[in-house]
Parts: structure tokens; sequence; C-alpha cells
């Protein structure tokens, strides 16, 4: 299993701040189902992010890379 570093309050803002239907306490489950997918896709990217850090060109590549993905979606 692979580490956790990103903390569930950090996923929940996230979640809410993209749905604040799911701030309401009645919306409680589907908020742990959100955070339990989308936890493991972060802590993908981090992962991911961490491994090319070390190396300028990588760096800038893989930002470049999120924020098109971003875009296009």
């Amino acid at each position: 299993m692979a580490k956790k570093t990103i903390p569930d309050i950090v996923l929940d803002d996230a979640l809410v701040t993209a749905n604040p239907r799911l701030e309401d306490p009645k919306a409680e489950s589907e908020l742990k189902a959100l955070r339990q997918l989308l936890g493991p896709a972060c802590e993908q990217v981090v992962e991911a992010y961490a491994a090319v850090s070390n190396q300028k060109g990588a760096k800038r590549a893989f930002r470049h890379f999120i924020q098109n993905l971003i875009a296009a979606a």
C-alpha cells in the first residue's frame, strides 16, 4: 500500500470547493467515497512530481503537462 501523504482534510477541502453540496452532513458518505477515489489519484500525481522534481527540464515539462491537462478538462 502506498504511503499516504495527503491528509483527508486537504482532499475534503478540494472536494467541497468543487462541490459545496458535499459540506452538508447528509453528504458525508458521498464525500468519503469521493475522497477514497481522489486520494490515490492525487498521491500518484505527488509521487510522479517528486520523481521528476530533481531534474529542472523534466520538472518544467511535468508542470506544463499538468497545466495542459487541466486546461483540456
